[in-house]
This record gives C-alpha cells, structure tokens and sequence, in this order.
C-alpha cells in the first residue's frame, strides 16, 4: 500500500482545522445518510480526480483516559474508509493533540496498515505531528514513526521502552524479549516473569485461533509495546480480529442469558469471557477459556491492573489487595473494532 508522508509535518490553515474539527464533532452523532453528505465539507480532489479527507485527533487522544471521544474519532476514519474511492488521501491532523497513549496510536496503525479495503482501493494516509513537545514525543519514542514514511531521523531507542511490534501467530521470541524487558526493569527472577510470558502466549494464540473476523474491516494481527511507569512496566497488547464481546455474544447460551439477561451489554460479556462462562467457536476448552486463563495468571503477585475494551463494553481487573481482585465493567455508546488490553506489572 502506497503512503506517501511527505507532508507528514505541514501545517494546515486555521480555517481547515477549524471546519474539520466541527465536522467531526457532527459525525459523532449524526446518521450515517446525514455523515455521506457531512462530510463533503472537509472533501476535496488532488488533480481533479482523486478525493482528499481530514479528520482531527481529540485534543486527549487516548483509548483508555478519553474512551468516548476516541473511538468516536477512531470510528470516522474507519466510515469513510468503507466509503470505497479509488487512491483515495486521507490526512491525520495531530497538531492539536496535547495527550496520547500508545493503544491509540497503535489502533491508528492498524487503521492505515492493516485494513482490507486500503490495498484494494490504494488509500493514502499522510499526518503531522502534535505541537506539544510531550505528544510528539509519544509518537516519536513509542515505535509510530516507523510504520508511516517520513523525513524525520530517526531517534536512537529510548531504553525505558520496548516499541511497537506486530504479528498473527504466537511468537515466542517476542514474548521472551518483553519478558526479560521486565527482569531487566524492575530486578525480577525469570520464574517470576513466567505467567507474564504465558499471558503473552495466550493472547497471541487467541489472535490466530478466532477465525471469526472474515467479514471484519481489519485483518487479525496482534500488536505488542510496553514502557516503564513509575515503579511498574506499562503493556499494551491489541487484537484486531472480531474482539471479545461480539464473540462472545455470538455464543450466549440459555444459560449464560439467564445469568447475564438476554440482551447483555457488551461490558456484562466481557465480565463473563474473564470468568469462562462460554466457549469459543473453535469448540475447544482451551481456547474457551482463554480469558479465564488471563485472569488465573492475574492472580499472581506480579500483575496489579489489568484492562480490556472491545465492542461497547470494557471491564477492568483491579483492587490486587485481594487475591481474586475486583472485576468492574462499563459501557459506551461508540463500538471499537477488535480488543485492546492494558496491564501493569509491578
């Protein structure tokens, strides 16, 4: 797929912005007939022919500390990528963006290197960075700049971070460089690392076993990044496959209905996958269980947090003063693509 990112740091005129941002404000809650005809507003052609489109990243651009207006951001990208034009340019305005998280940057990835329909119609995406020196350097450290083309140099690896990487199958070298990334962090033995590197393998496996995403915008990759926080290691790991909470309600049983209601919110489904109340397509206990599995391994002393977003719902392991700790879910109105995780070790 061809991305030309030579205006990657050009900067855009005051009333560009300031059309783009309230058009995407619009779309968040407009239909999708009344967001066709929205969004001409911020459309223009190159040479007459082909179509150009501008969306503006949320000023706190980040999947777990702004959920809402991220994913609703997130979201416009991929309408008006289903929206098929043929060498079609996409721009991703950052210059406004004062806070990100990596799972952000890393579902923007996704976006633009991952989906479908870009090869086929031969998408463009072309950006800037954010003015604020702490955002960009988000973007610069965490491993982006490597998947988009740009003029910039690039920066030695900052040492208190292990980039961004991707894959379909598991990968136990990966998950062996992450798990000594936490020996070498934070002075842990290599038995006390061994349910991290399992937790690795198993959300790895759940990737290449849920062959469920065939009608999904994205294909089904894993991507991997973790940093030093304070005392604790920081991961991120996102699955851009069906994502947990539609799978799971593709096999909500009587059963399950009855304990969870008939027409269960998606953070009452991720609730039951962390308690292994259903199994997968594949029909495999393993596999089944393999959130159930996550949360044993969260069990050990190592891991103080764990978080999980997919479909509407979201649902996060907390409270480690207890063995078992405390599972507490939540909703939203916008749908994320996929699953992504957050987890802390300490």
């Amino acid at each position: 797929m061809k991305r030309n990112k030579s205006e990657w740091n050009k900067k855009r005129k005051k009333s560009q912005i300031n059309k783009a941002r309230q058009l995407r404000k619009t779309n968040a809650t407009v239909s999708n007939k009344r967001y066709k005809n929205a969004k001409k507003k911020n459309r223009e052609t190159i040479d007459g022919r082909y179509p150009r489109v501008e969306f503006i990243a949320p000023v706190i651009f980040s999947l777990t500390e702004n959920t809402e207006e991220t994913i609703s951001f997130l979201n416009d990208i991929i309408n008006e990528i289903k929206n098929k034009e043929y060498r079609k340019t996409i721009f991703i305005d950052s210059s406004k963006v004062e806070y990100v998280t990596t799972e952000a940057l890393i579902y923007l990835i996704a976006l633009m290197d991952n989906t479908k329909i870009n090869k086929a119609m031969q998408y463009t995406y072309v950006g800037n960075l954010p003015q604020n020196e702490s955002a960009r350097n988000v973007y610069k450290e965490s491993g982006f700049m490597s998947y988009v083309q740009s003029k910039m140099k690039m920066l030695p690896k900052p040492s208190n971070k292990m980039q961004i990487v991707q894959g379909l199958k598991n990968d136990p070298q990966v998950a062996k460089s992450f798990s000594m990334f936490v020996m070498e962090k934070l002075g842990k033995q290599r038995q006390q690392i061994a349910p991290l590197q399992s937790i690795f393998i198993e959300l790895m496996s759940n990737v290449y076993h849920h062959a469920y995403n065939e009608d999904g915008i994205m294909e089904r990759h894993w991507y991997m990044y973790a940093e030093v926080m304070d005392k604790c290691v920081r991961f991120v790991f996102v699955d851009t496959g069906m994502g947990i909470a539609r799978t799971v309600r593709k096999k909500v049983t009587e059963k399950l209905a009855a304990a969870i209601g008939k027409n269960p919110k998606d953070g009452a489904l991720l609730e039951s996958a962390f308690k292994g109340e259903f199994r997968t397509q594949t029909g495999d206990e393993y596999r089944g269980n393999g959130l159930l599995r996550v949360k044993e391994k969260m069990n050990d002393p190592l891991f103080i947090k764990f978080d999980v977003i997919s479909g509407r719902g979201r649902c996060t392991l907390k409270d480690r003063t207890t063995e078992e700790g405390v599972l507490v879910k939540s909703d939203y109105k916008s749908t994320i693509y996929g699953t992504v995780y957050t987890f802390d070790v300490a």
